[in-house]
């Protein structure tokens, strides 16, 4: 027997057939069925187009730059509210600074010989207990008092041909071409001045108030309307009001008499 008829006819054994080369044959098409579908799923992934890297930076880049540009926008914007601030001064002071002195001058007397009285009236009426309370009360008449003094030396240093040149020009117009430089800084001081003496005044006026509401309320033992008035008016009183309307009124000194322009522009 050769060995072609020995293998056929062990082939062709059932027992063979059924236990080795069925299970082999299976064995291979599954390999083979298996790597063909692996084989097609790669291809169908690998033809899938994929965004490059660079997309992805160039997509950083610009929302980086839309969002620094846009917090730009709001930089300093202290710097803006102070230009306006100055405008709004340097407008002021060269249009209606008669006027707004004027005015306050007539404030500062009213308040000034209002004070005077309530002192008198709280004296004879028993209501000035000690020293302490007699300088509680002469401090707001001081105070405005200064403040007209100051609004006096206001008054002296005005301009004559500012509400004129404004009018014509324009705030914006006069600052920049009807003024030279130690005019602009002339008009800033002097407007910044007549501002802080103004405060001063409010701060005199808040005193008076607060201690004459203080006193008739304690007069009545109690009053909603005085007691309001108490209320609202007790930032103007105390230590606090003491030192910030005195730091007020210095620095309106420097400002009006020209010491700190003199400062800031030495001649």
């Amino acid at each position: 027997m050769d060995i072609s008829s020995s293998i056929s006819s062990w082939a062709l054994n059932p027992l063979v057939k059924d236990w080795f080369l069925s299970p082999l044959a299976g064995a291979v098409m599954g390999a083979l069925f298996n790597a063909f579908v692996n084989s097609k799923n790669n291809d169908v992934q690998s033809s899938k187009i994929q965004p490059p890297a660079r997309t992805i930076y160039e997509t950083r880049v610009v929302y980086r730059r839309s969002k620094d540009s846009s917090g730009g926008k709001g930089d300093n914007p202290e710097l803006g509210f102070a230009v306006i601030f100055l405008v709004v001064v340097v407008y002021l002071y060269a249009a209606h600074a008669a006027r707004i002195v004027d005015t306050g001058l007539t404030v500062a007397y009213c308040s000034t010989t209002f004070s005077l009285f309530f002192f008198a009236f709280a004296v004879w009426r028993g209501r000035v207990l000690g020293y302490e309370w007699a300088g509680v009360f002469l401090f707001s008449t001081v105070l405005a008092g200064t403040v007209a003094a100051l609004l006096g030396t206001a008054r002296a240093q005005l301009v004559p041909w500012f509400p004129a040149a404004i009018a014509k020009a324009g705030v914006v117009g006069f600052y920049l071409n009807q003024l030279d430089d130690y005019g602009r800084l002339y008009a800033v001081t002097q407007g910044l001045g007549i501002l802080c003496t103004l405060a001063a005044l409010l701060f005199s006026i808040g005193w008076a108030l607060h201690y004459i509401a203080l006193v008739n309320n304690f007069a009545v033992n109690g009053n909603s309307f005085w007691s309001a008035i108490v209320r609202m008016t007790r930032a103007f009183s105390g230590a606090f009001g003491v030192c910030f309307s005195l730091v007020l009124v210095v620095i309106a000194h420097l400002l009006l008499d020209g010491t700190i322009l003199d400062l800031w522009w030495p001649r």
